[in-house]
């Protein structure tokens, strides 16, 4: 059996896509070794990984918007035909969606809120999205949130 993750660049790093799937992985191998197995009682962390330096930095897109946002709450995150959205507004959606879909990873509520906050960026396919992701993360960075 062959598998490929196919993964938005600006949303995960190379090294989140890969702890995706060995989680997946993990899955499997759990599920062919019990198939009687509860799938929430599969060990999904690798007790040996290392925990990532808190002071790193962000690592991805969710963590950049979240950082604007307590930074910078007002500033323009999305700014797409008309349609403007403040980076405070982006991280109430993703709250409101934690709350009602808890476990979902910040990631993938990003890529929700954003696809549903802008008009049309759905049908426009991936490659306007990935623009849309673009102009999020240059618009969090402080030099262009203090240009808005």
């Amino acid at each position: 059996m062959r598998g490929q993750l196919i993964y938005a660049a600006d949303l995960f790093d190379r090294s989140t896509a890969e702890a995706m799937v060995e989680r997946y992985l993990r899955i499997l191998t759990a599920v062919v070794d019990d198939p009687d197995i509860v799938v929430g009682d599969i060990a999904l962390h690798d007790e040996t990984a290392q925990v990532a330096d808190v002071d790193a930095g962000p690592q991805n897109l969710s963590e950049v918007v979240a950082e604007a946002a307590a930074r910078l709450p007002d500033a323009v995150a999305i700014d797409r035909h008309g349609t403007t959205v403040t980076f405070a507004a982006i991280m109430s959606t993703i709250e409101t969606l934690e709350a009602v879909m808890p476990g979902t990873d910040r990631d993938s509520l990003l890529t929700m809120t954003v696809m549903s906050s802008v008009p049309g960026l759905a049908e426009a396919g991936p490659d306007e999205l990935d623009v849309v992701l673009q102009g999020v993360r240059a618009n969090a960075t402080p030099d262009a949130a203090n240009a808005h």
